[in-house]
């Protein structure tokens, strides 16, 4: 855990209607963000696409290098809906207490 520099801003992705206050605590303390993704097959990737949670965390570590910010892919190809809520705490919840970082804190663990 390191504090982030004097001059510390804001990423432009923090601009939202509600705000986010655990992801903002985390940036600014230099913490490491996790987000976590879960879906179905647009997310775990099929055939030769490249799964979103991967491009995802591509583009914010380019975007934004001085964070730390890792993307953890949960997705199942095939599911719905009901059967990824089926599957939340198992693999949301529990991915986020890995670290003690927490989805309760906007955040979650780097993918495959």
């Amino acid at each position: 855990m390191s504090d982030a520099p004097p001059n510390f801003e804001l990423p432009d992705f923090l601009g939202f209607k509600y705000p986010l206050p655990y992801l903002t605590r985390r940036l600014r303390k230099g913490e490491t963000v996790k987000i976590v993704a879960i879906g179905s097959s647009s997310t775990a990737g099929e055939g030769g696409i490249i799964p979103y949670p991967n491009r995802l965390q591509t583009f914010l570590r380019d975007r934004y290098p001085s964070y730390t910010i890792d993307v953890l892919n949960r997705g199942v190809g095939g599911e719905e809906a009901p059967q990824e809520l089926a599957r939340f705490g198992r693999d949301v919840l529990a991915a986020s207490k890995q670290r003690r970082s927490g989805f309760r804190d906007d955040s979650c663990h780097r993918g495959s």
